[in-house]
């Protein structure tokens, strides 16, 4: 016999009352039923006892029609598990993986073909930073991937604060002698990744936020149904974004406009292309994180806010 769990209360509907979406447990599959159909024995006795305290609380403001104590009861909070930590330490080492990379153009030959395309380094690798965040919107939230976003960031600015303390540190003469490649190599590096970090902060900025969000608000307009369309529209509207800032900045007054719109144009096929291929992984983890952590968060009544660090609106 299946299991179920209540995962977040919709508007209500005048003709079926207060409306709840219940995730069947083991499973990522979501279905939306009135209060008055589930506070009965054959369903009560299915979920777990802090939903049915729940239910017999919504039931009874429902009842006395009290609609403000049935807006404002809370909701079940944003969890952060052991996995929540594991995703966001590997969105953050590909985050900063990508800017290190990005400035790199690399070659790549058609099949069955002479064309020559040209991209970033780190189209191999910033991809990867959309799954994560697609699947931590998805199963946790908003609010705990916005958190993660910012992390992110500041990572990122740790590591070029980093490169700039060790240009400016005065460089002993023996190892001077020896590796004078290398003082180069540390200001090149610098130059390239201060450029690169202006660039990618500030598309990492529109697109990574426009990503989360967009995916947020289309699970709760589709009831948590059609993934693979909400993870695809949400990422090609934030990579189209992301990809024109980014080039646009990094490589403006290095290479000429037609180059740099055709990397535009490569980099946001190939991340959209990245990310169907990526379906089947997506689904997995997201139906291994849901059943793992019995999370499976809507944010119904989040604030879009990107620049609130609050985990609680």
């Amino acid at each position: 016999m299946d299991s179920y769990q209540i995962v977040s209360i919709v508007e209500a509907d005048k003709s079926r009352g207060v409306l709840v979406n219940v995730m069947v447990n083991g499973s990522s599959k979501i279905f939306q039923k009135s209060l008055k159909e589930i506070y009965a024995k054959g369903w009560l006795e299915r979920f777990s006892s802090e939903d049915v305290a729940y239910i017999g609380f919504l039931s009874a403001a429902a009842l006395n029609e009290n609609s403000q104590l049935i807006n404002n009861f809370p909701r079940r909070k944003n969890s952060i598990t052991k996995n929540v930590v594991f995703m966001a330490m590997f969105f953050v080492c590909f985050l900063i993986l990508s800017n290190i990379t990005a400035f790199k153009i690399g070659t790549i030959k058609l099949p069955f073909s002479t064309q020559l395309i040209e991209f970033p380094g780190a189209l191999v690798f910033f991809p990867v930073t959309y799954i994560f965040s697609n699947i931590l919107t998805e199963v946790y939230g908003y609010k705990i991937t916005r958190m993660i976003i910012w992390c992110g960031f500041a990572a990122s600015a740790v590591m070029l604060l980093g490169f700039w303390i060790t240009k400016i540190i005065p460089p002993s003469q023996e190892w001077l002698n020896n590796t004078k490649n290398l003082v180069e190599f540390y200001d090149v590096l610098f130059t390239s990744y201060a450029r690169v970090f202006i660039a990618s902060s500030v598309a990492y900025f529109f697109g990574e936020f426009l990503n989360s969000m967009i995916l947020a608000k289309l699970k709760i307009l589709s009831s948590g149904k059609h993934l693979y369309a909400r993870v695809v529209g949400s990422t090609m509207i934030a990579v189209s974004v992301d990809s024109a800032i980014f080039c646009f900045i990094a490589f403006f007054g290095i290479m000429s406009g037609i180059s740099i719109m055709w990397i535009v144009v490569t980099q946001f096929t190939l991340k959209v292309i990245y990310e169907i291929c990526m379906l089947p992984v997506t689904y997995k983890i997201v139906s291994y994180l849901k059943n793992r952590d019995k999370v499976n968060y809507f944010d119904t009544k989040t604030k879009f806010n990107p620049f609130s660090l609050r985990m609680e609106d």
